[in-house]
């Protein structure tokens, strides 16, 4: 019912690469401004971190095999890249790559629910922010290497079959994000807006999603 609702049955098969923008903004700050290519049939990743001094520092890799690269953009310079050293590019890489498998699952976890090799669980009834026994609780864990530490637990309105909230276990650490104004794109349904539960003061936006 998820995945119809959000609007899955077709659409999502259809979508080779997925892009957009993401920051996260915190007491008033902005903390992270990055824009993400997600190729799902080509199983790459391309990250460009827009950072405080104007450059544009850029990853990109492939999901299962060894190819990677990383460099930084000046601002205003197409074409002037400096490439990272070995050291530089691995850091950037890990980071990279913890932000996506994160960004990504919560971002289309409407659609992930139904990807092969999903383990899905009912946990049970919650209420909604009125007290009223409205929605409810699933348990998500991926066979897929990228997501296999992390533990997802989508929170569904029983009566629109659409995500409210997204919790994100990685061990002991708990985070979860209230799921608001969605839109929909080529048929798709995401997202635009997410507050922490847990620390209001944060948000992230989601914007020119292609």
């Amino acid at each position: 019912k998820v995945f119809a609702a959000a609007g899955g049955a077709g659409n999502w098969d259809k979508a080779k690469q997925l892009r957009w923008r993401m920051t996260i903004t915190a007491d008033g700050k902005n903390i992270l401004d990055v824009d993400h290519i997600w190729d799902r049939w080509n199983a790459r990743h391309l990250g460009r971190l827009h950072r405080t001094d104007g450059t544009d520092l850029v990853v990109g890799y492939d999901l299962y095999g060894s190819f990677s690269m990383g460099y930084v953009q000046q601002p205003g310079e197409k074409e002037k890249k400096t490439n990272l050293d070995e050291a530089g590019r691995n850091t950037a890489l890990k980071i990279a790559k913890e932000a996506f498998n994160e960004h990504t699952a919560v971002m289309t976890m409407q659609f992930l629910m139904l990807e092969p090799g999903t383990k899905l669980a009912y946990v049970g009834p919650q209420n909604d922010e009125a007290g009223k026994d409205s929605w409810d609780e699933l348990k998500v864990t991926f066979a897929d290497p990228l997501r296999k530490d992390l533990e997802f637990h989508p929170v569904v309105d029983r009566a629109t079959s659409t995500l409210v909230r997204v919790e994100i276990y990685k061990g002991a650490q708990k985070i979860a994000y209230a799921l608001k104004d969605w839109v929909t794109i080529n048929g798709l349904k995401f997202a635009a807006n997410r507050v922490n539960v847990g620390y209001a003061a944060e948000t992230i936006a989601i914007k020119d999603i292609r």
